[in-house]
C-alpha cells in the first residue's frame, strides 16, 4: 500500500491533490494519505463516541411481526 504525506501547500487544494496521487495509487488498488499535522476538518467525532447497537435475533425473523 502507497502511503503520501502531502505538504501544507498540497493540502490547500485537497481535491487536486488526491487527483496527482490518483494516477499512481490506482495501480495498487488502495493507498493512504496522511494529511499535514496541522490539518483540522470542519468536522470529526470525540474519541469516546459510540454507537448504539441492538440485538437482533435473526432465527426470530421468519416468524413475522
Amino acid at each position: 500500500m502507497q502511503t503520501y504525506y502531502p505538504t501544507e501547500e498540497d493540502w490547500l487544494d485537497m481535491a487536486a491533490y488526491i487527483s496527482k496521487v490518483e494516477r499512481v495509487a490506482k495501480h495498487y488498488g488502495i493507498c493512504k494519505i496522511v494529511p499535514p499535522p496541522s490539518w483540522n476538518p470542519g468536522f470529526s467525532m470525540p474519541w469516546d463516541f459510540e454507537f448504539g447497537t441492538k440485538r437482533q435475533e435473526i432465527c426470530k425473523l421468519k416468524e413475522g411481526a
